[in-house]
């Protein structure tokens, strides 16, 4: 938005902002925005997973990252005998599959 003459006013929290119109914009605002379709996404995220390679940059108008997801073993270890043993698989973890 900045880049095309908007003014910051005030930043909020959890990434929110307040803007201010450039000098001409009447209400109802609309604001045109390249937004890449699903195929697309998916399309470049299978092409990026084929090469096994991590990208990070803009889609669209959007910042965009591709990290290969990873198989993680975690073991808990006794500090007294060395001993490792595996922990379960935590559900929604990113670095799990279980």
């Amino acid at each position: 938005m900045l880049a095309r003459g908007w003014e910051l006013v005030k930043k909020a929290r959890w990434g929110c902002a307040y803007m201010r119109a450039p000098e001409g914009f009447s209400r109802p605002i609309v604001v045109e925005s390249l937004i890449p379709t699903k195929d697309e996404i998916l399309r470049l995220a299978n092409d990026l997973h084929t090469r096994d390679v991590q990208w990070q940059g803009i889609v669209g108008e959007w910042p965009a990252f591709y990290i290969r997801s990873y198989e993680v073993e975690q073991y808990r270890v006794d500090p007294f005998t060395d001993k490792k043993s595996p922990l379960p698989p935590i559900n929604g973890c990113p670095f799990h599959s279980g």
